[in-house]
């Protein structure tokens, strides 16, 4: 009985552990986030014509 009560004991005590990658997690306690590099933005130029306006139209008895 007491056996039983061990192995159900490590298992409860590891089971939570095999979850969500949360054995990885654990054993990077310490240590900073892993952050990716950060370029340059201004490096790459971003080309684009800018749209004329549609012209302003005046009819005739409009208000507006």
């Amino acid at each position: 009985m007491r056996t039983m009560f061990v192995k159900f004991a490590a298992l409860a005590l590891i089971a939570p552990l095999a979850a969500c990658n949360a054995a990885d997690r654990v054993s990077e306690i310490g240590n900073g986030p892993r952050l990716a590099a950060v370029g340059n933005p201004a490096g790459s130029q971003i080309v684009a014509e800018i749209p004329r306006p549609a012209p302003i139209r005046h009819v005739n008895n409009s208000l507006w």
